[in-house]
């Protein structure tokens, strides 16, 4: 799909709530999102829904809570074999969430959901308040968010991580390759706030 423009106040995206469906094998590019919340390119919310084999090009998302490059809102659901990047002759990926939950990939990934095998290369942008990440905003317990590379600059105020803002016992396992993560407030590292012990994120470059 080329040239995807969506407005919309909830539940926003390609599919805006998928309920215990499976979606895969979807390309998007020049896409354009507005909403409040539960938004992102491919769902705006997974409940026991599945996405996989997911090829993104070219994305500018805003919204206030709960927005996503790829999925706005995760419940029991998985995601995996992402690739998001940017096309370097056209325009940067930029998400923008006024409040919370920002994320490059998945904004919020709740208790038990797993992701992996996620890409997201280029000169992105990922902008929000708080539980802001470049792959996932928050990672809630026991989820999981496995194989992840991701490159690019992420700001915000609390909970800011290059790869997770967020890790509340769940298990991370990504590679953080170039970029800044910006944050005023507590919180802004590789990944975020973590109690986890099993998160394991490797950076080549300095986090400011």
């Amino acid at each position: 799909i080329i040239g995807m423009d969506i407005k919309g106040s909830d539940y926003t995206g390609l599919f805006g709530y998928n309920d215990r469906g499976i979606i895969k094998n979807i390309k998007l590019e020049n896409v354009n999102l507005e909403s409040v919340r539960n938004v992102g390119s491919i769902v705006g919310y997974s409940n026991y829904g599945t996405e996989s084999f997911i090829d993104i090009t070219n994305l500018n998302v805003s919204g206030k809570d709960f927005v996503g490059g790829v999925i706005g809102n995760m419940s029991e659901s998985t995601a995996d074999n992402i690739i998001y990047r940017q096309n370097y002759t056209l325009k940067n990926i930029k998400i923008y969430g006024e409040n919370e939950h920002v994320a490059g990939a998945i904004a919020y990934n709740d208790d038990y959901n797993s992701i992996s095998n996620v890409i997201i290369e280029g000169n992105n942008e990922i902008i929000g308040k708080n539980y802001v990440g470049l792959a996932v905003g928050e990672n809630d317990l026991n989820a999981q968010a496995l194989s992840l590379i991701v490159e690019g600059n992420v700001s915000g105020n609390e909970y800011v991580g290059g790869i997770v803002g967020y890790n509340y016992r769940g298990i991370v396992k990504g590679a953080y390759k170039n970029g800044s993560v910006l944050g005023t407030g507590s919180y802004a590292h590789r990944a975020g706030y973590d109690s986890s012990a099993t998160t394991q994120v490797i950076a080549n470059k300095d986090i400011t």
